[in-house]
């Protein structure tokens, strides 16, 4: 434990060595991602390879975050968007002067919450739907300019495959 002074008062702060923690399996692979070329489009090669790697329509927890890591290692996503759209991360703009560039993130969804709208999806299921009615949330909260934002170009194609590999 270390004691930390902040405007005079003492904070104590818990460190690594003082507790025992893993790092969660998404911080744990997205340290080895490397991102590709940027790129934007892969081939239907690729897709067929995605397709029976994955299916979109229901992934584990696990597959989908290896299935984000491939798409980074392809140059599709950065590794910053792959973290934001897997977070449920929704751009925000706390500047009007600067609309279309953004500030900051809003979280709209945990990871631990368990949405289910009529079609049934929890967190723990993040296959196609579950992204599709996260982006429609990340549209409705957003302020950035929703046609000028590459995170929301990004999180269009993103879905756009995922809908392409779904079984």
């Amino acid at each position: 434990m270390t004691i930390e002074s902040i405007n005079g008062i003492n904070i104590y702060m818990v460190t690594a060595n003082d507790v025992k923690c893993k790092p969660s399996y998404f911080v744990e692979k997205s340290q080895s991602w490397v991102e590709g070329e940027k790129g934007g489009t892969i081939s239907e090669t690729e897709i067929d390879r995605l397709k029976e790697k994955y299916n979109s329509s229901d992934m584990s927890n696990e597959k989908n975050i290896d299935f984000l890591g491939e798409l980074v290692k392809l140059g599709v996503l950065s590794k910053a968007t792959a973290r934001d759209i897997y977070y449920g991360f929704a751009p925000i703009d706390i500047r009007s002067e600067n609309i279309g560039n953004p500030q900051g993130l809003l979280q709209k969804d945990s990871g631990d919450t368990k949405m289910k709208p009529a079609t049934g999806w929890s967190s723990s299921s993040r296959g196609y739907d579950y992204y599709e009615a996260l982006f429609e949330q990340v549209k409705n909260v957003t302020t950035v300019d929703q046609k000028e934002s590459l995170y929301l170009k990004d999180y269009s194609n993103y879905l756009r495959i995922l809908g392409q590999i779904r079984s």
